[in-house]
């Protein structure tokens, strides 16, 4: 019987082959895009999965200041840690990370960067799972300078010999003897280590300031008995209270995270690892139903208009004898058959598809979809609610039909294209129109942050890393800065803690003399500089002036300050106020305002422009950052690169430029107009590709009536009116539902950016009208083809 109703299944399709072909085509595109995002967001999902107790682990990470200006900081003090493990019984072990991103590992006469060397204490073997090839995971970081090392590291180094017991030399001066070898840690994780050296290492090479002191660079994860973690954050909090004072503590508050919320949730200064976005698993969710929505419509929308052409066919065979049944079993078969192979088809455009999604987002794909059991549920939810939505309803319709209706052509109002076609085909470019606009806005938005005036001039800047802390970094300053001013292409030279487009989470307090109430202190960004820093960035000075050396006192005793810092201090005339400012080892120092610089973006769009001073401090100094000649030549580069090297022999030169820093704070953005882009087009394509078949359906029904006409004096444009009437009545209806909904969603989505365009009217009239002209032109083939055709052909009994 199965196979008698596969025979019938194959033969019926392949007699309607281009009804079928645009069928699979609509439905392989539209489910091989649903995959492709439901397999990122799957991507995504799965940081962290691979350690055994990742719902019992969290991470400490610190807010200091107070609102509006706070530091958000992924690390904490040294000391909470094990005085957690000590006094809080939920605790049961603490583990305290310090990455080293800068590390220089010599082996014999070779020398190498390394990004992923840590220091941890010995229990970060029994909170993550990082297995050891070599070694006991309870004493391979008991001792000082010991270090274990991943099994590619161990490649890189020794080649095939055993690695464990012999030593690599860090940073030239200390030695770390090799005592264990861990597998590859999965690149889905926000920690991943190539060296973990024992945290003891750490104490011995590094001069630290008192523990519950200094806090930001120490990462601290507890394995916890219980995930009660709002009575934790208090009893941290009580912890850091006993071991200071309030009033430091009342600067300090902990945020608990999750081990598996890290990666998507967590954004904060000292990340380990680049974070993912969870807008991004929103989004393609998002996309990933609304494709499949379309693609199943198509689908239905075709079907039902081939089964009802089909009518006098389910007539005879219910005449002669069929059940229903065996009429909702034939027509159900050919649909699953149609979405089985839709599906295979799918599953092929999605695999040749899925490996570029890391280009086209800038994120690292980490599983094989084809080797997570999640993938294969969804691609079997997918093959049911399609077969399921797409021929349950027609079969189970059509079916009912009684023989001598069917057999007359004369189906019941219920069962014709009237509402059910309508609803089908306005879902579709609902749907289609909402992404259309999305992606005008979008794409107007974007323009708008690129064309906006920024407050710094961001062409031409060549930005170097500089490293900063080491001894004699003042004297290696001043003489790159003289030989690379030297140059003709470098027209001015400056060091800072940092740049527009670079993080800046230094938040210092700063205070006009009259306020003497630690309540009255404003927390406010502070960039530490160089002279020049105002000319090379192209800030523009408003009042006063800018830095110089002719001023002995500006070293020490200067500031500068932006507009927005004016408006906080309540300033009316602030070029020569005096601030204070911390000191040091003092409890504060007296600054002079010597300028004041026009508000500038250091960071994106989406964020309000901040109070900013700057303050002279080569101690500062992680960027170098050049002002080059725009007729610079292709030797520049490599011009200031000898230079560097002839200086900083040991350093390695990493560069970038300025313009492209800033523009990667709106990557994001870039990313998701891309993809909606995409995603619209696909829309209006399988859109389109069911309305051709269902145009094709029309007009073969109406192709008498059009001869009549023909024969009675009408004329090709009116005939064409009359057939394409329909389609513009459903256009213009799916146009009324659109609208509101993407308003609704780009007002929230604008919503994100302090400088923002305002949503107009032309975006939706745009993707109105291209929706209108798109349906139009799919359907003007067939229209015309009616129009045109011989009245005698179009008369002539069947």
């Amino acid at each position: 019987m199965f196979l008698n109703t596969l025979k019938l299944s194959v033969r019926n399709l392949l007699r309607w082959k281009g009804i079928t072909l645009i069928n699979g085509l609509g439905l392989s595109i539209g489910i091989a895009g649903s995959l492709v995002m439901l397999a990122f967001v799957l991507n995504e999902a799965s940081y962290e999965n691979f350690h055994q107790h990742k719902d019992r682990i969290v991470r400490v990470a610190t807010d200091f200041g107070t609102l509006p200006n706070v530091m958000h900081l992924a690390g904490t003090m040294s000391a909470l840690g094990p005085a957690a493990e000590q006094e809080l019984p939920q605790v049961l072990e603490s583990v305290r990370l310090v990455r080293e991103q800068k590390t220089t590992l010599s082996l014999q006469d070779r020398s190498f960067q390394e990004s992923q060397f840590f220091f941890s204490d010995p229990a970060v073997f029994n909170l993550f799972t990082f297995p050891l090839i070599t070694g006991n995971p309870d004493q391979v970081l008991s001792t000082p300078f010991s270090v274990v090392i991943s099994e590619s590291m161990a490649r890189k180094y020794f080649g095939k010999e055993n690695p464990v017991g012999q030593s690599l030399i860090l940073n030239d001066e200390h030695s770390l003897r090799i005592t264990g070898i861990m597998q590859d840690v999965p690149r889905n994780t926000h920690l991943r280590p190539d060296f973990i050296s024992s945290y003891s290492t750490f104490e011995k090479i590094t001069t630290l300031e008192p523990s519950w002191q200094q806090f930001g660079t120490t990462h601290t994860y507890l394995f916890l008995s219980d995930n009660d973690l709002i009575k934790l954050e208090h009893q941290l909090y009580d912890l850091l209270v006993h071991n200071t004072n309030e009033n430091f503590a009342n600067m300090i508050s902990y945020k608990i995270q999750p081990l598996s919320d890290i990666y998507l949730h967590s954004n904060r200064f000292g990340e380990l690892s680049a974070s993912g976005n969870v807008l991004y698993i929103y989004l393609f969710s998002s996309l990933a139903v609304l494709i499949l929505i379309i693609s199943c419509l198509n689908f239905v929308n075709l079907t039902l208009a081939r089964f009802i052409q089909r009518s006098r066919e389910i007539g005879i065979r219910k005449t002669l004898g069929a059940m229903r049944s065996h009429i909702i079993r034939q027509l159900f078969t050919e649909s699953m058959l149609v979405t089985f192979v839709a599906l295979l088809f799918g599953i092929l455009i999605f695999e040749l598809f899925f490996s570029r999604l890391d280009n086209l987002l800038g994120v690292s794909l980490v599983i094989d979809p084809f080797r997570s059991i999640g993938f294969y549920f969804i691609v079997l939810g997918i093959l049911l609610f399609s077969g399921l939505a797409a021929g349950l309803y027609p079969a189970l319709s059509l079916s009912q039909l009684k023989p001598a209706d069917s057999i007359k052509g004369d189906a019941p109002p219920s069962f014709t294209l009237s509402r059910l076609k309508k609803a089908l085909v306005v879902s579709q470019f609902v749907i289609s129109i909402f992404l259309v606009t999305g992606t005008l806005v979008i794409h107007h938005q974007l323009t708008f942050m690129k064309q906006s005036d920024l407050g710094f001039n961001k062409e031409n800047v060549l930005l170097v890393s500089f490293p900063a802390g080491e001894p004699g970094l003042r004297e290696k300053y001043e003489a790159l800065k003289t030989e690379l001013s030297s140059l003709s292409q470098v027209k001015s030279i400056t060091g800072a803690y940092t740049v527009p487009g670079l993080r800046n989470y230094e938040l210092q307090s700063i205070m006009r003399p009259d306020q003497t109430s630690s309540e009255q202190h404003l927390m406010m960004r502070a960039i530490g500089v160089g002279y020049d820093y105002v000319v090379t960035l192209g800030l523009e000075l408003v009042s006063g002036r800018d830095f110089s050396k002719d001023f002995g006192t500006d070293a020490e005793q200067s500031i500068l300050v932006n507009q927005k810092a004016v408006r906080e201090l309540n300033l009316p005339d602030p070029v020569g106020s005096e601030l204070l400012i911390p000191g040091g080892k003092e409890k504060q120092r007296s600054v002079r305002i010597i300028g004041v610089v026009k508000d500038f973006h250091v960071q994106s769009l989406q964020k309000e422009i901040e109070p900013i001073f700057f303050y002279i401090n080569p101690e500062r100094f992680y960027t170098l950052a050049m002002r080059l000649s725009p007729n610079r030549t292709d030797h520049s580069l490599a011009d200031i690169k000898q230079v560097w090297t002839r200086l900083l022999p040991n350093e390695p030169f990493e560069y970038s430029y300025l313009q492209d820093t800033y523009e990667a704070l709106s990557l994001s953005e870039e990313k998701i107009n891309q993809v909606i882009t995409l995603f619209a087009g696909l829309a209006i394509f399988i859109s389109c590709l069911g309305l051709y078949g269902l145009s094709t359906f029309t007009v073969a029904k109406r192709i008498k009536e059009m001869g009549i006409r023909k024969v009675l004096g009408a004329s090709l444009s009116h005939l064409l009116v009359i057939l394409s009437k329909d389609f513009v009545i459903w256009i213009a209806l799916a146009n009324l539902i659109a609208w509101p909904l993407a308003f609704y969603a780009l007002q929230t989505w604008l919503n994100h950016f302090a400088y923002r365009i305002e949503l107009t009217i032309w975006p939706f009239l745009l993707s109105g009208l291209a929706a209108l002209v798109i349906a139009l032109l799919t359907v003007c083939w067939q229209a015309i083809r009616a129009a045109t055709a011989n009245p005698v052909d179009s008369l002539r009994y069947e």
